[in-house]
C-alpha cells in the first residue's frame, strides 16, 4: 500500500513538472508570437535630413499679398521632379506665383519666374530657371509634366490664376513658351493638371483642373455680399431677445477675408486634345468631362486632378478633388468620352454621404493584393479620405480612412500635398500627408495653428488594427515634421541611392527638401520607361514586380498630389530580395512585355518592344 502511494506521488509529481514545463515552453512560445508582433506593429528608424540649404535651394514663394485680400493667395503653389535635361538624376521645379497687375507699376502682369534646380548628380542643385526661360507673366500654381510631341525631353505645364502656360523643352538647353500656337492657354483658374494619352493614339493629352469662377470683380462682389450678411446678423445680436447675451464677433460666422469657396460659381474643367504634336483642340463639351447641375451649369471646384486606369480596361480614367463640392470620377468609356461616376461608385461623398473639401489626389494600391484605393485630402477636422474597391470591377468603393488607420492624425490638419511611397523600401506603400492652414487669423478661429506638421504613415501590411500607422520622430527624426504652411508637395530621388526623398513648398514661405537616409537597409529596383508606339513618356504604363508570391503594382502619372507631380521613373522596394522575380509592363499601346530575374540596386532603362541591356 505504502508502495502503491509512493508511486502515484510520483506519477503526479512528474506529470505536474511536465504540465509546468509545458507551460513555460507555451509561455515562450507566446512571447515569441507577441514579440513578432510587436516587431510587425514598429517603423523602422529612418531619418529625415532637411538639407534645402546645404543642396542650393534658396527659393521663397510669392504669394503676391500684401494685406491678404485676394482668393488665389491662400491656395499656394505646387513643385515636382523631372528630368528636364536627360543626364539621369531628378531635376526640381518650384512654381512661383509673384505679384498682381493691380499691384504693379504697369497694367501687364509682372515677369514671374519659376525656379528650376538643376541636379548636379549628387543632391546638389543650382537654380536656372531664368536662364532657362521659365519666365511668364501668370500667376503660378501648380505644374505637371510630359513630353507632349515625344521628342525625347519633358515638357512643362504651369497652371495659372490667369492664362496658363506650357514651354517647351529644347533637347534640355532651356524652354520657350509655345502656349499660344499650342491652344493650351486656359484663362480661368487652374490649380491642378495632368497630362494623359486619354485616346491611346501615342500622343499626350492636357486635362486642366479649374477651380471657381475669380477675378477681382467678382471678388468684390462676394466681398459686399459678406459684409451685408454680417451686418445681418450683428443686428440680430442686438435686437434679438435671445441673442443679446452674447458678445457678436464676426469670426464667428467665418467667410474669410476673400469669402468661401462656396460663395463662388463653380467651372469647368478642360480636356485639350493633341492633333499633331504642335497643337491642341478642346474637346471638353464632345468628351463630357464638363460636368454641370440640373440648371445646366458648371459645378466643378477643382484643386487636385489624379489620372489612373482604376478598373484596368486599359483606358486612362481621372478623379477630381473638388472643394465643398462631392468629388469626380471620370470614367474613360473607350470612345472619346468620359461618364461621372463619383456618386455612383462611392468615391464622391465621404462615409456620411458628405461633400469634404477636396484639396489633393493619390492613386495605390497599397495591399499589394491587385486592388486599387484613392487617397484624397481634406480640410480640417474632415479626415483624409481613403476610398477602396476590391470589387473586379471597380464599381463599388468604400471610405476605409478610419479602418485602415488614417483617421486621428489626418484630422489635425488643412491638408494638402499627399502621395504614396514606399520610403523604407520594405515592398509596402507608405503614405506622406502635408498640412498647413489658410490664413493666420482664420487658424486662430479653428483654434489650430497656422503652421502644421506633416504627416508620415508606415504601411505595416495585414494587420487588425489596420495598414497605416503615424510614424513619430522617435523613427524619423523631427525635421520632417517641422511645422510650415505646407502647400504642394512630391518624392524623387535626388541622389541616386534608390531611395526616395521628399519636396514640400510653404505657401509664401521657402521650400523644403527632406533627405531619406534608408542606408541600404532594403533592396530597391528602378525603373525608366520610355514609350515607341505609346507617349513617349509612358505615361499611362502599368508596372507589376513580383517578389516570392507577393505582386506590387504602379502606374506613370503626371500630376497627382496638390500642383505638384512627383517623378516618373518607377520605384519598387524589393525587401531582402537581390532581384525580381518578375517584372510586367503594360503599356498604353496594349504592348505586353515580361522579364525574368531582373536585378535590383540599380535604375534600369526600358524601351517599349525592346529588351533590357544586360
Amino acid at each position: 500500500m505504502k508502495r502503491r502511494v509512493i508511486l502515484i506521488f510520483c506519477i503526479l509529481f512528474y506529470a505536474g513538472v511536465v504540465c509546468v514545463w509545458l507551460n513555460y515552453q507555451n509561455q515562450i512560445a507566446r512571447q515569441r508570437v507577441l514579440n513578432d508582433l510587436e516587431d510587425q506593429m514598429r517603423p523602422p528608424k529612418i531619418l529625415f535630413s532637411k538639407i534645402t540649404q546645404d543642396a542650393g535651394i534658396d527659393f521663397v514663394h510669392d504669394s503676391g499679398s500684401y494685406d491678404g485680400l485676394l482668393f488665389p493667395e491662400i491656395t499656394g503653389p505646387g513643385c515636382g521632379f523631372f528630368d528636364f535635361d536627360n543626364d539621369g538624376d531628378q531635376d526640381i521645379l518650384l512654381v512661383n506665383s509673384g505679384k498682381w497687375p493691380h499691384r504693379s507699376s504697369d497694367a501687364s502682369q509682372p515677369t514671374v519666374i519659376h525656379s528650376l534646380y538643376e541636379n548636379d548628380g549628387l543632391g546638389h542643385f543650382e537654380d536656372v530657371g531664368e536662364k532657362m526661360g521659365l519666365v511668364a507673366r501668370s500667376y503660378g500654381q501648380g505644374v505637371c509634366f510630359g513630353d507632349f510631341d515625344n521628342d525625347g525631353f519633358e515638357d512643362v505645364y504651369i497652371t495659372c490664376a490667369g492664362p496658363n502656360v506650357l514651354f517647351h523643352n529644347e533637347n534640355g538647353k532651356g524652354f520657350v513658351d509655345v502656349t499660344v500656337e499650342a491652344g493650351v492657354g486656359c484663362a480661368e483658374w487652374s490649380v491642378s493638371a495632368a497630362f494623359v494619352d486619354y485616346d491611346s493614339d501615342g500622343l499626350l493629352d492636357l486635362f486642366v483642373g479649374n477651380f471657381v469662377q475669380w477675378d477681382l470683380a467678382k471678388q468684390e462682389e462676394v466681398r459686399v455680399k459678406v459684409e451685408k450678411t454680417l451686418e445681418k446678423i450683428g443686428k440680430m445680436f442686438k435686437e434679438h431677445e435671445a441673442l443679446k447675451k452674447y458678445e457678436y464677433d464676426p469670426q464667428m460666422f467665418h467667410y474669410g477675408k476673400y469669402g468661401k469657396p462656396d460663395l463662388y460659381k463653380g467651372n469647368f474643367c478642360v480636356l485639350y486634345r493633341n492633333l499633331d504634336a504642335k497643337r491642341f483642340r478642346d474637346v471638353s463639351a464632345e468628351a463630357g468631362v464638363q460636368v454641370k447641375n440640373n440648371r445646366g451649369l458648371p459645378v466643378a471646384k477643382a484643386l487636385a486632378v489624379g489620372v489612373n486606369d482604376y478598373n484596368d480596361d486599359g483606358w486612362p480614367d481621372i478623379a477630381i478633388a473638388n472643394d465643398n463640392m462631392p468629388d469626380f470620377l471620370l470614367k474613360n468609356l473607350g470612345n472619346g468620352t468620359f461618364e461621372e461616376v463619383g456618386q455612383k461608385t462611392g468615391m464622391a461623398n465621404d462615409y456620411t454621404g458628405q461633400a469634404r473639401a477636396g484639396m489633393g489626389t493619390a492613386w495605390a494600391d497599397f495591399r499589394n493584393d491587385g486592388s486599387i484605393a484613392l487617397a484624397v485630402s481634406n480640410f480640417a477636422s474632415e479626415v483624409v479620405g481613403l476610398y477602396h474597391s476590391q470589387d473586379p470591377q471597380r464599381r463599388v468603393f468604400v471610405d476605409v480612412a478610419l479602418a485602415q488607420g488614417m483617421g486621428a492624425a489626418s484630422r489635425m490638419g488643412v491638408m494638402w500635398g499627399l502621395f504614396f511611397f514606399d520610403y523604407d523600401l520594405d515592398g509596402r506603400l507608405d503614405f506622406y500627408l502635408v498640412n498647413g492652414h489658410t490664413y493666420a487669423d482664420e487658424a486662430e478661429t479653428h483654434e489650430m495653428p497656422y503652421r502644421q506638421k506633416a504627416v508620415l504613415y508606415w504601411n505595416r501590411g495585414p494587420n487588425r488594427k489596420g495598414y497605416f500607422l503615424p510614424v513619430g520622430t522617435e523613427f524619423a527624426g523631427n525635421k520632417l515634421f517641422t511645422p510650415i504652411v505646407g502647400r504642394g508637395a512630391a518624392y524623387g530621388d535626388i541622389d541616386q541611392d534608390g531611395d526616395l526623398d521628399i519636396l514640400v513648398v510653404a505657401n509664401q514661405g521657402p521650400a523644403n527638401l527632406y533627405r531619406n537616409n534608408c542606408n541600404g537597409s532594403n533592396q530597391f529596383l528602378r525603373l525608366k520607361l520610355s514609350g515607341t508606339k505609346s507617349n513617349r513618356s509612358a505615361i499611362g504604363a502599368k508596372v507589376r514586380v513580383l517578389t516570392g508570391e507577393v505582386w506590387q503594382r504602379r502606374e506613370v502619372t503626371s500630376g497627382g498630389s496638390y500642383a505638384s507631380q512627383s517623378e516618373l521613373p518607377v520605384t519598387f522596394g524589393l525587401g531582402s530580395y537581390a532581384s525580381a522575380d518578375e517584372v510586367e509592363i503594360t503599356w498604353p499601346s496594349g504592348l505586353k512585355q515580361t522579364f525574368q530575374q531582373v536585378a535590383g540596386g540599380k535604375t534600369i532603362e526600358i524601351i517599349e518592344g525592346q529588351e533590357l541591356n544586360p
